[in-house]
């Protein structure tokens, strides 16, 4: 993988394991009921929904919304939403590869702009934030949601080297701090945040990812040793015999002033 981009990795990794980001964690009902509802009434607006997977978001906003276009940096997670478009008839809903960091859209082409679990594979922040900006219409919306990390800048970077290791498509998770300032560099006003917790077991977290044997060994290591000293500030803990912890996701609404 030497010599690879991050982007390349990414693409690398979900066209490889795209069957394991298809899962329960992003299909769940009550989660994308809350995220709606978060995002507030989308009644006929357009919606864009920024590395939008499998689409299950996308199709959620469709429900309400006149148009939401789900773009993705991998062709095969195109093709897994396409065929779930043609299995739920969603007639509204358009789906297309692009790069967040160079949208193909006009300016103020949508209501809503929203990514979920995805901004910390993105290599430059700012510049991904800024085209979300540009594609906003004034008064309209941009909504992320994603893992966070914790307030203690020597946990967050413990965390932060786990992931890196886990998934060489990993750039940062953030703190809420430095989500509310890169928001605030890009234009948009926080117009309100909300959490929400996501449990994972240590095995099943590698799995999504399939590191190799010697990669798995490293981490999980690491990830053990958190259970008699808090490092990455994940609850980790022992439930059923099994090494689980507990993910921060953090919902931030931004609106372009």
């Amino acid at each position: 993988m030497i010599g690879l981009s991050k982007k390349e990795l990414v693409k690398r990794q979900f066209s490889r394991r795209g069957g394991s980001y298809s899962g329960s964690i992003f299909s769940d009902e009550h989660i994308l009921d809350r995220i709606a509802a978060f995002a507030g009434p989308c009644g006929g607006c357009e919606v864009l929904d920024i590395a939008t997977g499998a689409g299950f978001l996308a199709f959620r906003f469709a429900e309400a919304a006149k148009k939401v276009v789900g773009i993705d940096l991998t062709r095969e997670m195109i093709e897994r939403a396409e065929a779930l478009k043609d299995e739920k008839g969603a007639s509204n809903v358009v789906f297309m590869e692009a790069d967040v960091e160079n949208l193909p859209f006009e300016d103020c082409s949508f209501d809503l702009v929203a990514c979920r679990y995805s901004f910390h594979h993105f290599p430059h922040p700012e510049v991904a934030l800024d085209e979300m900006n540009r594609v906003c219409r004034a008064g309209g919306r941009v909504l992320i949601i994603d893992g966070t990390a914790p307030e203690d800048p020597v946990k967050a970077g413990y965390l932060n080297e786990m992931e890196s290791m886990r998934d060489p498509g990993h750039v940062h998770l953030y703190r809420a701090s430095e989500f509310r300032e890169l928001f605030s560099k890009s234009g948009f006003e926080i117009a309100r945040e909300d959490w929400y917790e996501m449990d994972f077991y240590l095995e099943e977290w590698l799995d999504m990812a399939d590191p190799d044997e010697n990669v798995r060994r490293r981490v999980s290591g690491m990830m053990e040793s958190c259970l008699k000293e808090d490092r990455c500030g994940l609850n980790v803990r022992r439930s059923n015999g099994k090494v689980m912890f507990t993910y921060r996701i953090g919902m931030f609404l931004g609106v372009k002033t």
